[in-house]
């Protein structure tokens, strides 16, 4: 586990309870009841998201395991709708959220071009309603993979090509900063790098 973000503060710098990967307050990110004690609160019409600088911790260049779990809860659809994201304009590494156009969660991988698994076992999300989304990268099996509330495992093949180099910056409720904002809350969301067990999904779902 690198960071662990529980989002339990309701304005202002959000702790790492892992590291030292503290995220910056973009437009007045608030909070709301999460699934434990607080989440914090996006609103998409005032761009707020939460955001840290490129660094070894968070980047996954290589051919490297990694996996992102959190908590979801959906205000509104209607456009792409970002829970964790390291993307700059023309490459990428990472990114898990709602895409609109297909109305799934999609965890996407970059390894020169998008790599895609979408949650088709779960469908449709609803709104106002908690999800338990993870998303991770199998260096061993060449795969993207993503899984909701412990659901059918949605699997996508990379062709085993390490992921592409960027310093973009890690933001949690948008895409490269103000794109594809969050519109509803998000909560304990953790970084890891390595695949969890079979047993340690399920447990921490």
């Amino acid at each position: 586990l690198v960071s662990y973000w529980n989002l339990n503060e309701t304005s202002g710098t959000r702790a790492d309870s892992t590291g030292t990967n503290y995220l910056t307050d973009n437009n007045n990110v608030t909070s709301n009841p999460g699934k434990i004690g607080n989440a914090a609160q996006f609103t998409a019409a005032t761009s707020e998201y939460l955001s840290i600088a490129d660094n070894a911790d968070l980047s996954v260049e290589g051919e490297v395991d990694f996996l992102i779990s959190a908590w979801v809860y959906l205000d509104s659809k209607g456009a792409d709708r970002q829970i964790v994201s390291k993307r700059s304009a023309g490459a990428g590494e990472y990114q898990l959220g709602f895409n609109n156009t297909p109305d799934r969660f999609v965890f996407t991988y970059w390894n020169g071009s998008a790599v895609e698994a979408r949650a088709n076992s779960l469908g449709s999300p609803s709104l106002s309603t908690w999800y338990f989304v993870v998303g991770w990268h199998d260096a061993a099996s060449n795969t993207a993979n993503i899984q909701v509330n412990n659901g059918t495992v949605d699997s996508t093949a990379t062709g085993g090509t390490n992921a592409e180099a960027t310093s973009a910056t890690f933001n949690i409720g948008s895409e490269q900063g103000t794109g594809n904002i969050m519109n509803g809350r998000i909560d304990e969301v953790a970084f890891w790098k390595k695949v969890l067990a079979t047993q340690e999904k399920p447990d921490l779902y």
